[in-house]
């Protein structure tokens, strides 16, 4: 089978979706050719910009297309289809449905795209419930796959408590609400180490002056750009993994890859209660969920208390991950559809 991925996000650039999209073309091997607007510049010749992408795909002989955003690059799959008649799939990840659907124009145009797709795919169960009310299709869910594969660090029996944050350093990804809550327990700060590892961001200054304003400068480190060996170095140690995310303006948390990353080291999860994020953590499985400041305050405690819990909470989740996140175990059904086409 011949196929070929059309898509805005691929590494190099960074981010879950990149990341998810290169899993997903990584598993069909030689039989999926990948076209990067990084690489061919598509979405910059002009406006629209998925016009560039229609030249790019029109003259192509596939036997079946993937795009990875309904806007705008759905709009080349249906294209083609109604010129070359090549079935095409449609992968959502979350926000890129949400911006699909804020006015009448783009929710007429998506749920024409969707309508005629061979395959919906969503990222999370979640999102698939969302799409199948908006359109009245059965999309299949495959969830993204960690981009690491850890194992589980020896962590000799210590009084010190290391936690540990990996994202973006923007005020979404929740460190703020991190060391607020680590303020409320000065008690427990001769224990605790927090470490928050993010490409440099805006909010980076607001996080330093926080740590100053709450005297946290002794047990709390932030570390840009840092080598990827340096981050899965310090999972593989790390007693905590946390990242209570918040919803913004025009963004939110799809799943967290970061959550299933941090498991693959056998680290359990504090995470924020959202549609999509529960799939990621199982809430008292493989680590805890929580809905307010006062929740996270009291997650933390009894997982910086409990040392037994921590261990048994990182196993579960390191069980599920290898067992549940694999590429076969993830991508192989999606590939059974597709070879019916």
């Amino acid at each position: 089978m011949k196929m070929c991925t059309l898509t805005i996000d691929y590494p190099p650039a960074k981010g879950g979706v990149a990341r998810y999209t290169e899993e997903m073309c990584k598993f069909f091997g030689d039989d999926m050719t990948v076209l990067t607007d990084e690489e061919h510049g598509f979405m910059s010749a002009g406006w629209p910009g998925w016009i560039g992408a229609l030249q790019l795909i029109l003259d192509r002989e596939d036997d079946v297309l993937m795009v990875h955003h309904v806007l705008p690059l759905g709009i080349v799959a249906f294209l083609n289809w109604r010129r070359n008649k090549v079935p095409y799939v449609v992968v959502l990840h979350g926000m890129d449905f949400e911006l699909a659907t804020r006015n009448l124009w783009k929710k007429f145009i998506t749920k024409i795209i969707l309508k005629r797709a061979h395959t919906v795919v969503t990222n999370t169960q979640y999102l698939a419930d969302e799409v199948e009310k908006f359109v009245k299709v059965d999309p299949m869910v495959v969830h993204p796959l960690p981009g690491i594969r850890g194992e589980v660090g020896e962590r000799q029996e210590s009084e010190t408590v290391n936690l540990i944050s990996v994202g973006r350093l923007v005020e979404r990804k929740g460190h703020q609400r991190v060391l607020r809550a680590l303020s409320k327990m000065p008690h427990m700060h001769g224990r605790l180490r927090y470490t928050i590892y993010g490409g440099d961001g805006e909010y980076r200054e607001t996080l330093l002056e926080l740590v100053k304003e709450l005297d946290l400068g002794e047990i709390v480190r932030i570390i840009v750009d840092a080598p990827d060996e340096d981050v899965h170095r310090r999972l593989s140690k790390a007693d905590i993994f946390i990242m209570p995310t918040i919803t913004t303006q025009g963004d939110r948390e799809g799943f967290g890859i970061v959550y299933a990353e941090a498991a693959t080291f056998g680290v359990p999860s504090i995470a924020s209660r959202i549609p999509g994020v529960d799939e990621a953590v199982l809430d008292g499985e493989t680590g805890f969920l929580v809905s307010s400041d006062e929740e996270l305050t009291d997650a933390m405690m009894r997982l910086i208390q409990d040392r037994g819990r921590r261990v048994e909470l990182g196993a579960a989740a390191k069980k599920r991950v290898d067992e549940h996140f694999t590429p076969d175990a993830v991508f192989s059904k999606l590939k059974a559809r597709l070879e019916e086409i």
